[in-house]
């Protein structure tokens, strides 16, 4: 029978330690418990400077390259080949939403100051329905990770950076070795007006992508004796995170969507031969309809769901229209009127469709006049 050797093999411990003594002072290292899940990475972000999720690790102007990308953003690309391409440019999955006519892939980003903050959070939307539709614009700051305007009706006013670190990237490489006035020039040319001015030097602030601490990061262009990009602390850049109240994470009571087969159906119920259906569709001043995957909803540009209504009411067809269409309620331009609409309400419009039943919309703006969504970056 072989002799059986005291190797390192843990297996033979206990055979080996029953053969042998221990030496006098022999010592064991200790072996640290496993931890029950992986230790996350050190920039990994704090749940409690998080409240409303991770935050995003993409900036607006990376959205805005993609988007302008005409090979991938051409009415000859499948929805396939485009999704996959912005996939690998910009590095996610991008989060997946079912709708009632499909589903689409969102890719949210942190933009700089807009109209309600010293931040905004926007969204490259590719969406398979009827028909392949893409769309970039503004999302629910909780996708980022942001609280909600604290007013809507009012325009920001305060501090923060104009531009993405995306965009001070981009100068650097552009600007290359040059140094000095020389360089600074360049920068000027690009990005405007430095923000501050430090021993000769230029620099300009951005936003920046979340880190372990914030939704937002600050970073610096700095061009004299060099130009370098570095990151600073959010102050810096007019930023400021505690993280803020919860009070300006939270949405609100739940608003309903607007439901307008459930109107057309009531007009069907109520009204006679000789009226038509009129949808008077009422949205805060500043809010938008937009998609929500129960169907659509007023919400501002941060994404504040807005409390908006839909209300269905019969209108008499004019005597002398032989059949209903939007020259019978309105006119022919240029002596166009607001017709059965209210004429009232500044910011509105009408429509007048056929499908799925002849009707006619009212879009009737109610409220305080607040900033324009176009503000948006």
């Amino acid at each position: 029978m072989r002799p059986l050797l005291c190797a390192s093999s843990v297996l033979v411990l206990a055979a080996c330690a029953a053969k042998s003594p221990p030496p006098a002072e022999a010592t064991v290292a200790a072996v640290p418990p496993q931890a029950a899940e992986p230790i996350p990475p050190a920039d990994a972000p704090r749940a409690d400077r998080f409240p409303a999720g991770p935050g995003v690790t993409l900036v607006h102007d990376q959205l805005t390259a993609v988007f302008q990308d005409r090979t991938l953003f051409d009415p000859k690309v499948s929805h396939e080949v485009r999704l996959a391409g912005v996939r690998k440019a910009l590095g996610v999955q991008g989060e997946t939403r079912k709708y009632s006519q499909g589903e689409a892939v969102a890719f949210a980003a942190i933009g700089p100051k807009w109209l309600y903050g010293p931040w905004g959070c926007n969204e490259l939307v590719l969406r398979l329905g009827v028909i392949a539709t893409w769309s970039l614009g503004p999302a629910n700051m909780r996708v980022c990770g942001l609280p909600y305007a604290e007013d809507h009706t009012k325009t920001y006013v305060g501090p923060g950076p104009l531009r993405t670190v995306l965009r001070l990237e981009q100068m650097r490489a552009e600007i290359g070795d040059g140094t000095g006035a020389a360089a600074q020039a360049i920068a000027k040319a690009k990005l405007g007006r430095a923000d501050a001015e430090e021993g000769g030097d230029a620099i300009w602030t951005a936003i920046g992508a979340r880190d372990a601490d914030a939704p937002v990061t600050c970073w610096l262009l700095r061009v004299g004796a060099k130009s370098e990009v570095t990151k600073a602390p959010l102050e810096t850049c007019g930023l400021a995170w505690g993280p803020p109240p919860a009070a300006r994470f939270d949405a609100g009571p739940p608003v309903p969507f607007f439901d307008k087969p459930a109107a057309l159906a009531e007009c069907a119920a109520k009204c006679s031969a000789k009226e038509m259906c009129l949808l008077e569709q009422r949205v805060p001043a500043g809010a938008t309809l937009r998609d929500d995957p129960d169907g659509p909803r007023a919400r501002y540009p941060d994404g504040y769901p807005a409390r908006a209504e839909l209300v269905a009411r019969c209108t008499p067809v004019p005597a002398t229209c032989a059949k209903p269409d939007a020259a019978c309620f309105f006119g022919k331009p240029p002596a166009m009127t607001s017709g059965p609409c209210p004429a009232d309400r500044p910011g509105g419009g009408h429509s007048f469709l056929t499908t799925p039943s002849p009707h006619i919309t009212c879009f009737v703006r109610v409220g305080e006049v607040s900033p324009s969504p176009s503000s948006a970056p």
